[in-house]
C-alpha cells in the first residue's frame, strides 16, 4: 500500500464583516404614486430593508413631493433626525418602520430639495465611522416650475455630497423619468442608479443595496 502527503497551509480565520451605516432614505409622496405604486409596495419594501438592519446602523426618513420634509414633521409632528431614540436597532427599528407610514402620494417632484436636507442632516448628526448612505426613491421627473433650477441643485447637492464622503443609491419607478439624472446624482457620489419597473421590483433593490454593506471577508 502507497500512502501520499500532501501539504495544506493552514487557513487565516475568516469572518463576515459588516459596515455600521448612517442611512438616510429619500422617499418621493407625489400624486403619480397613486398609480405607480397603488399597493404602497414602495413601503413596504423600505419597511423590510429596515428590518434587515443592525445597531448600531442609524436611519432618518425624508419625504418629498413638492419640497422636502423629514418624518414626522411632514404630518405636523417633531423631525426625526438620525439620533432620534429608536433610530438606530435598539431595541429594533419598529418606530422607523412606522413613521414610513406617514407617507402619502400627493403634489408634484423636488427630490434636489431632500437631498439638500440630507446632507445638512448627515452635517449636524451624522456619525463619521459610520458609512454614510442615501437612497433615493422616485417615479418622475421635477417639475412643475423651476425644473432646470431644481435640477441643477440635485446635481448640485449630489456634488456637495460627494465632498461629504455620502453615497447616494437611487432608484427610478416607472417610464417617466429623467434617467441621466438619477445616473449623474448616483455617480458623482460612487452610487448607482436602479431602474425599478414595476413598484414589485422595489424591494430586491433594497435587499441589492444591503448586500453592498455586509458579507466582505477579511
Amino acid at each position: 500500500m502507497t500512502i501520499a502527503y500532501r501539504y495544506f497551509p493552514s487557513a487565516q480565520q475568516a469572518q463576515v464583516v459588516t459596515l455600521d451605516q448612517d442611512i438616510i432614505l429619500l422617499m418621493d409622496s407625489s400624486g403619480s404614486m397613486v398609480w405607480n405604486d397603488p399597493g404602497r409596495l414602495r413601503i413596504s419594501g423600505a419597511k423590510e430593508y429596515l428590518g434587515s438592519l443592525r445597531h448600531p446602523d442609524r436611519i432618518a426618513i425624508v419625504d418629498f413631493d413638492n419640497v422636502a420634509r423629514f418624518v414626522r414633521a411632514n404630518v405636523g409632528g417633531p423631525v426625526h433626525h438620525l439620533n432620534q431614540v429608536g433610530h438606530n436597532g435598539l431595541p429594533d427599528y419598529s418606530e422607523p418602520q412606522s413613521d414610513l407610514d406617514t407617507i402619502d402620494q400627493s403634489g408634484a417632484t423636488n427630490f434636489g430639495d431632500a437631498i439638500r436636507i440630507a446632507n445638512d442632516e448627515f452635517r449636524a448628526y451624522g456619525d463619521r465611522k459610520q458609512e454614510w448612505v442615501m437612497i433615493l426613491l422616485t417615479d418622475g421627473r421635477q417639475c412643475c416650475t423651476g425644473v432646470a433650477a431644481r435640477d441643477a441643485m440635485a446635481l448640485s447637492e449630489s456634488l456637495e455630497a460627494a465632498t461629504l464622503g455620502i453615497t447616494i443609491y437611487t432608484i427610478g419607478l416607472g417610464s417617466d423619468l429623467n434617467e441621466p439624472l438619477l445616473r449623474a446624482i448616483a455617480a458623482n457620489t460612487g452610487g448607482t442608479y436602479y431602474h425599478a419597473s414595476n413598484a414589485a421590483a422595489i424591494r430586491w433593490i433594497y435587499f441589492e443595496i444591503s448586500r453592498r454593506y455586509t458579507g466582505a471577508f477579511l
